[in-house]
């Protein structure tokens, strides 16, 4: 991901804030993922307007607490999310990406029927440094429920 976990309290008030605020715009929705027993905060999982690229194209993102990772629990939510960007705000395509050494959401990606398209050097930056990303893309066509 592009960006750092909250450090504390106020960070995650303050991604709460904008992600309602987008929400409201119709530019990004953001759900957070839950155990569902326990109601124990697992991660956020996202769709987010892809401006960027020609046509209804929709991003899809996700982050899941390293304790939870390994579960099923992003595979899970995309689904959903992907269910979501198609059914509800008819897209016509989904990006993704994933930092290049970080093979586990590839992985993911591959599952929920995302093809891999290649690699970008600077679309991606961290901390101020352009990471090279691995990206992957789904036409409406082509989805299907995994």
């Amino acid at each position: 991901m592009s960006w750092n976990p909250p450090k504390d309290f106020n960070e995650m008030h303050l991604f709460t804030d904008e992600a309602l605020l987008l929400w409201e715009t119709g530019e990004k929705f953001v759900w957070t993922v839950e155990e569902k027993e326990t109601g124990t905060f697992i991660g956020r999982v996202e769709a987010k307007r892809a401006r960027e690229l020609p046509g209804n194209v929709w991003g899809l993102g996700y982050w899941i607490h390293p304790l939870q990772q390994g579960k099923g629990y992003a595979t899970e939510a995309s689904k959903e999310v992907i269910r979501f960007i198609f059914e509800d705000l008819g897209a016509d395509s989904i990006v993704s990406s994933h930092l290049d050494w970080n093979e586990a959401s590839g992985k993911v990606l591959r599952k929920i029927s995302m093809k891999h398209t290649g690699f970008s050097e600077n679309r991606v930056v961290k901390n101020g440094k352009p990471m090279r990303a691995a990206e992957f893309w789904l036409d409406r066509k082509d989805w299907k429920l995994c």
